[in-house]
């Protein structure tokens, strides 16, 4: 089997509560071309598989008919499709039909069937008992768990002492160190955040993988029912499957998702980031709580095909899944494969590749496959560095999620620890779920592209194409449910005449009084329609950074003559001059007293949502025709992209007008909103 690795891990057999450290990686050894006589051909008779894309849909009966000793693969969910599987028992039937399928015109590409075979270690498992874990008198916390972390040419090495594993790091993120390494605040997809909005209710969600322990205590009341079907050996729903209660099983096409441990861990664990039960007692949770798995397994062990994965995602399409989990990869493409995702009506989540390269260089798919419902997921150490082991690309790889040190479900009533983009592409698949919860009608681009472009701008992940981090409270607002830094302020309440009740403005000023960024210019009234200068923003910015924890200080030394030393702005001025978030008219002068333009307002709180997310935001909003030429013009870019500021018309910015004091409450509020969607502030 071509690309195979293998680990050497050594794990003292003495501890019991060794957390495994999972990898997974597949290799797919099949031969695309576009010259059907090209395809290797067995010199022994047999079943032979070979997958035919057309120029146009085909129907597979017909297909099969024109060809001698051909069948076409069972595929009951579509007779008339571009891509069809044909099998053959005897070799001179195979190369007979080569040649006649090699002459036409319609053909676009002949593969041998795929081959998938994953290679991963397993070193042993936490146990649970009744749905809680079996302690022997130890707490969690105190364990020792041993891991072999990737290194970036995929080879283990030497154990490594990880003295606490945060079961759900990945979901909310404290920062803990894991394995000696300090771990970072909010480097995680914001579950917690998002659950007052959305938990995955009524999406499925279909792990096309190994199979999936449906039985297992954390995943058995997660897991899809087919509606229509009835356990009484008939196809009762007339889908072309019997009995297919819980899924598929290709592999040896039955109903049975689940065979054993040995070969189905994988499925399972990816199953278990997505959509399970909590664990309170170690603190374990999912992305999607109540989502349904449905479980289709083309993996077994040590291999699966090409043709079952594709016959998987059609069946997933036909039957209600809502998008489609795809934790595997190979290095060879295929036409076939990547025709039916394109085919796709709904989202596909891939992993990069556990290869620690750039696929601009190094092929992997379907990572690599460029397709507007496809989301290739790279992964995110606990710290906010990019794992040494992931593939990254800024072409190719969209996004990054949690993807080492990951615990999730694992096969017999028990939980493990995986590292791998294999973790990562669950995490993305369980935000996809909680973002078609609440917008279900949104098409799989969509859904893709708002994942894509609310993300946590990281540098340490510019290497991927959105530059960031999955957050799930961000996606959620990205696509019309507030997600606000003020849940929980009642506006109503607001003792401020001048700002009618039915102000856009009135939310915003009531979440910055709340949190002691601003008040009014008396009890009872804010100054909504007074200008604001360009010391009152810098002041304003410096309280909204502060609220964060992350308001920088201030330098000793003054840079600006025209500040005063006892003005109650100079303080702000100075400290976020120091770090560019507001800048001098010239080296040393501030100009305290000049009105703030739009354009100048954009700026400010584009470049405190980059000092406070660490990482450049890509400019993904509209584009205002009025804004070409202005000094400001990327930072209004980067801000709109943000949603933090909106066009006075759909074209047009208007950046040279004055802000008043209401719009500028909006601005910063809105800024305020993307600190909490991105993980950097706490909701009032």
């Amino acid at each position: 089997m071509s690309n195979r690795v293998t680990f050497h891990v050594r794990v003292p057999v003495s501890q019991r509560w060794i957390v495994v450290a999972l990898v997974l990686l597949l290799s797919l050894g099949g031969v695309t071309t576009t010259a059907a006589a090209d395809v290797e051909v067995a010199t022994v008779d047999g079943p032979h598989r070979v997958l035919v894309t057309f120029a146009a849909p085909v129907a597979a009966a017909s297909e099969a008919a024109r060809l001698p000793g051909a069948r076409p693969v069972a595929d009951a969910h579509i007779d008339r499709s571009a891509v069809q599987v044909l099998e053959f028992d005897r070799t001179r039937d195979l190369q007979y039909s080569l040649r006649v399928l090699g002459e036409r015109s319609d053909v676009v590409s002949v593969e041998r069937d795929p081959v998938i075979a994953p290679v991963y270690a397993v070193h042993g498992t936490i146990d649970l008992d009744g749905g809680d874990l079996q302690q022997d008198g130890r707490s969690p916390e105190a364990m020792s768990l041993s891991a072999a972390p990737l290194a970036g040419d995929a080879q283990a090495h030497d154990l490594v002492t990880a003295p606490q594993v945060p079961p759900s790091w990945g979901m909310a993120n404290e920062g803990v160190a894991i394995g000696g390494e300090a771990g970072r605040p909010g480097i995680d997809v914001g579950v917690r955040t998002a659950r007052a909005h959305a938990d995955g209710d009524g999406v499925v969600v279909a792990v096309i993988d190994s199979g999936v322990d449906i039985s297992h205590p954390l995943l058995r009341d997660r897991i899809w029912t087919n509606p229509g079907e009835r356990a009484d050996g008939r196809d009762t729903d007339g889908n072309g499957f019997v009995d297919d209660l819980h899924g598929w099983n290709f592999v040896h096409d039955n109903n049975e998702v689940y065979t054993d441990a040995a070969h189905d861990g994988h499925g399972t664990h990816v199953a278990g980031i997505i959509a399970a039960g909590s664990l309170p007692s170690i603190g374990f949770e999912s992305v999607a709580p109540r989502a349904r798995i449905m479980p289709l397994k083309f993996i077994h062990g040590p291999e699966g095909r090409g043709s079952d994965a594709v016959a998987a995602i059609r069946y997933a399409i036909a039957n209600g899944a809502d998008v489609i989990n795809a934790s595997w990869g190979s290095p060879t493409g295929s036409r076939a494969l990547r025709t039916v995702m394109a085919e796709s009506p709904i989202p596909v989540v891939a992993a990069a590749g556990n290869d620690g390269r750039s696929l601009d260089t190094h092929t992997w798919y379907p990572a690599r496959y460029d397709l507007p419902n496809l989301l290739t997921v790279a992964a995110v150490s606990h710290d906010g560095t990019l794992s040494s082991f992931s593939n990254r690309s800024r072409q190719y790889v969209d996004v990054a999620a949690p993807g080492r040190w990951i615990v999730s479900t694992w096969p017999e009533s028990q939980m493990s620890l995986a590292s791998g983009t294999s973790m990562a592409a669950p995490f993305a698949t369980g935000v996809v779920a909680l973002a078609l919860q609440r917008h279900p009608h949104l098409s799989a681009a969509e859904v893709v592209d708002a994942v894509a472009q609310s993300v946590r701008p990281l540098d340490t992940l510019s290497a991927t194409t959105a530059g960031g981090l999955v957050r799930a409270p961000a996606a959620l607002d990205h696509l019309g449910t507030r997600v606000s830094a003020c849940p929980d302020v009642n506006a109503g309440s607001l003792r401020f005449g001048d700002i009618s009740a039915t102000s856009p403005h009135r939310p915003s000023v009531a979440c910055l009084v709340e949190r002691g960024i601003t008040n009014g210019v008396s009890a009872t009234t804010f100054g909504s329609s007074r200008d604001l200068t360009r010391a009152q923003i810098a002041s304003l910015m410096a309280r909204g950074l502060e609220e964060a924890g992350a308001r920088p200080p201030t330098p000793s030394r003054s840079r600006f003559t025209d500040v005063p030393g006892d003005s109650t702005h100079r303080d702000a001025i100075e400290a976020l001059a120091a770090v560019g978030i507001v800048q001098g008219i010239t080296a040393s002068t501030y100009e305290p007293q000049a009105i703030t333009t739009r354009a100048e307002l954009a700026a400010v709180v584009a470049r405190a949502a980059e000092y406070l997310a660490d990482g450049e935001v890509r400019a993904t909003g509209p584009v205002f025709v009025d804004t070409a030429g202005v000094s400001e013009e990327s930072w209004i870019g980067k801000a709109a992209g943000l949603r933090i500021v909106l066009g006075r018309t759909e074209d047009r910015f208007e950046p040279a007008v004055a802000v008043r004091r209401d719009q500028a409450a909006s601005m910063i509020a809105r800024l305020m909103d993307r600190w909490v969607q991105h993980g950097v502030l706490d909701a009032a």
